[in-house]
């Protein structure tokens, strides 16, 4: 399970630091899978607030609220832009994890 693979991470490496990053929202339609992409973004954010001590990198939200047409190529691909805007988060979340 994703909480046993954390723990044994933490184990190991208690000093490292650990970001984790949500799934990102899917461009469809289908309700099914967008909540299941939520559920399983809830589920990780429980396993990882159990283990403690690993940052969140809140990708879903970032670009949930953006236009489709514009940020995504199909279903589960960006664009050049959509790609820039998520590196660009997770250079800011990895590099404030790190000097913590």
């Amino acid at each position: 399970s994703y909480r046993a693979a954390l723990s044994l991470i933490r184990e190991k490496q208690p000093g490292a630091k650990l970001v984790w990053a949500t799934s990102t929202p899917l461009n469809t339609e289908d309700s099914a899978k967008s909540e299941k992409v939520a559920r399983l973004n809830a589920a990780a954010r429980r396993a990882a607030s159990d283990v403690g001590g690993i940052d969140e990198d809140d990708l879903y939200s970032l670009v949930n609220p953006l236009d489709r047409r514009t940020y995504w190529v199909d279903m589960h691909h960006y664009t050049h832009a959509g790609y820039e805007l998520l590196a660009s988060q997770v250079v800011e979340r990895v590099s404030t994890a790190l000097a913590k």
